[in-house]
């Protein structure tokens, strides 16, 4: 009659292998992920720059206004910062799905409240009558609230580019 004897160390010896796999392969995982939304945070950032770049310019072209500017150009941007908020707010909602963080997602709700009044008051500024001192007082006042919102935001995902929030 034989006996079966299981010694220990070759038992482990023989599941090492398959052991350190599936803990190399969680830790890949993990970093994966962190990739992932690094590259969505840096994407949102560019297109942020983007954003601000026709808002400074429609903030300014209101704010100089004069009989010679073209308001259908000046209609048609304020329309193309429409469609690019819009863009934005998708990939704030995807990036909220992924990271569930309720600081980011009140940044990101003030930073599209912030889009939705700056359009409306840019085709209200389009259509008043006011003098034009005020007209480049709340041009200029919209520019910096939605240049003070970005900076928020900016901030925020950095810190998800450089993997400080994990």
């Amino acid at each position: 009659m034989d006996v079966c004897v299981v010694d220990g160390w070759e038992t482990f010896k023989g599941w090492t292998p398959y052991i350190m796999g599936i803990v190399i392969y969680w830790i890949w995982h993990k970093q994966k992920g962190k990739e992932v939304i690094a590259n969505e945070a840096k994407s949102i950032i560019l297109k942020i720059i983007e954003v601000e770049k026709l808002n400074n310019s429609i903030s300014n072209k209101i704010a100089y206004m004069n009989e010679k500017t073209n308001t259908k150009l000046l209609k048609d941007e304020i329309l193309e910062f429409q469609y690019k908020t819009d863009d934005l707010h998708k990939d704030f909602d995807f990036i909220y799905e992924i990271i569930k963080n309720k600081d980011i997602k009140k940044v990101l709700d003030k930073y599209l409240a912030q889009s939705t009044l700056s359009i409306v008051r840019y085709n209200a500024l389009l259509k008043s009558e006011i003098s034009k001192e005020n007209k480049r007082d709340v041009a200029i006042g919209l520019q910096r609230e939605y240049i003070n919102c970005g900076i928020k935001i900016k901030k925020y995902l950095m810190k998800y580019i450089l993997y400080k929030l994990w």
